[in-house]
């Protein structure tokens, strides 16, 4: 896997970071969220850039109790899904979504625009 990672061009695409709902979630996550709360999403470090929230990506080849222990283990307090269909997004709409709805008692929807959904960890 480190050599799969490291051997690849790791440069940072920028074309979803300036985009106004990304922009309009990052936003409301530092307006709504402490600063030490953790969150759950596909590009944690774009979402770290821009909220100074620590964020972690969850393993889209996880089962559901392996995502419960990354949620435990980082003490992530929300999520975020994307509704896009980018192959970078892909496993939010395979994984994580279905995974949201099963547990639907454990989440709730706090924020919502086109493109992205914020949950809070109950």
């Amino acid at each position: 896997y480190l050599v799969n990672y490291y051997g690849k061009d790791r440069a940072i695409d920028t074309t979803g970071f300036s985009q106004p709902e990304f922009i309009s979630l990052c936003d409301f996550v530092t307006a709504n969220t402490q600063s030490t709360d953790h969150l759950l999403f596909r590009k944690p470090r774009a979402l770290t850039l821009r909220t100074g929230r620590p964020a972690a990506i969850y393993n889209s080849g996880a089962g559901d109790s392996a995502t419960w222990d990354l949620i435990r283990l980082v003490n992530a307090r929300y999520l975020v899904l994307a509704d896009l269909s980018t192959e970078d997004f892909r496993a939010d709409q395979t994984i994580l979504r279905p995974f949201v709805a099963r547990y639907a008692d454990a989440f709730e929807m706090i924020y919502k625009n086109r493109t992205f959904s914020l949950y809070r960890v109950r």
